[in-house]
């Protein structure tokens, strides 16, 4: 009588626990769900395994997001070649260890309008993610890096082919909510949440209405370059000057020209009661108006 080998799979996860399937040539594949972390367990065992035929193990899982495993079998504490022979009587031990990837979830807040973005994972080679925000002033799921390579640096990105936004910086944390330094290095089975906000410049738009003739005018507003206007109807309001991009606060607007014979005019700013000094929201367009009128003469 010739006593038949027996070929055992021992099995380690990093990260996670995790449901496996482990092969055998020539043999019914039997299933394990790790129990622990960090340590191995007894998956699988065939006994009565034939003799002087070439063996080699596998593995599979249904689940996402594990770096794959590489089998080392031992004879005794004796490395062995893959595929393998197991002789009369013989234990043929394979171990193989699997490493949950990490997660990168990003996290969206836009306030005065909403916007279209992209985001990006510098070091991972997952690609990129778009996103819309479909609401203000909360946070909202923007983006999810599944299968993020471990122990290699990561930085968020973000662009945007809108124009008028104050670039927004990403403050990131683990699942332990404490705070990581970008660029970040994502351990096994690790879930980094960043999130990054993204304010809407504002906007000014100064109206101008001349009567009794028309007239070249220059208007300025804090902080930023005057713009010229020569008005070419009277009695109207017609647009003298935009003012773009521009960061919330407090502005002042103001009037100027270098003809003669025309009244003063005052600035009313969207029924503002502080004009021509008001604040600019985020997002927001302030219209400012005024009307100068032209001096008769005799």
């Amino acid at each position: 009588n010739t006593k038949k080998g027996k070929v055992v799979v021992q099995k380690k996860t990093v990260g996670a626990t995790g449901a496996f399937s482990f092969g055998l040539t020539g043999q019914t594949s039997q299933a394990y769900t790790t129990l622990s972390q960090g340590s191995f367990e007894t998956a699988a065992a065939w006994a009565n395994v034939p003799l002087n035929t070439d063996l080699t193990p596998t593995e599979t899982t249904s689940e996402t997001g594990w770096n794959n495993g590489t089998f080392t079998c031992l004879n005794g504490t004796a490395p062995i070649t893959i595929p393998f022979k197991v002789q009369a009587g013989e234990t043929i031990t394979c171990q193989i260890t699997n490493t949950k990837q990490a997660k990168v979830i990003v996290q969206k807040k836009t306030v005065g309008a909403l916007g279209a973005f992209s985001f990006g994972l510098t070091g991972s080679g997952v690609g990129t993610q778009g996103f819309t925000t479909t609401q203000q002033g909360v946070f909202q799921t923007a983006a999810t890096f599944v299968n993020v390579p471990v122990n290699v640096d990561l930085t968020p990105t973000e662009t945007t082919g809108e124009t008028n936004w104050i670039n927004g910086t990403f403050t990131c944390s683990n699942a332990a909510q404490q705070a990581v330094t970008i660029p970040f290095k994502a351990v096994p089975g690790d879930v980094i949440t960043c999130e990054v906000t993204n304010t809407k410049k504002g906007k000014v738009v100064v109206q101008k209405k001349t009567i009794g003739g028309t007239g070249a005018f220059s208007f300025g507003l804090s902080g930023q370059s005057s713009q010229s206007f020569t008005t070419t109807q009277q009695g109207v309001f017609q647009t003298a000057a935009t003012f773009d991009g521009l960061t919330p606060g407090s502005f002042t607007v103001s009037e100027s020209t270098n003809q003669s014979g025309w009244t003063n005019g005052t600035f009313t700013c969207d029924g503002q009661n502080t004009a021509p000094t008001f604040t600019v929201d985020p997002g927001e367009t302030v219209t400012c108006q005024v009307t100068n009128i032209k001096n008769g003469g005799v």
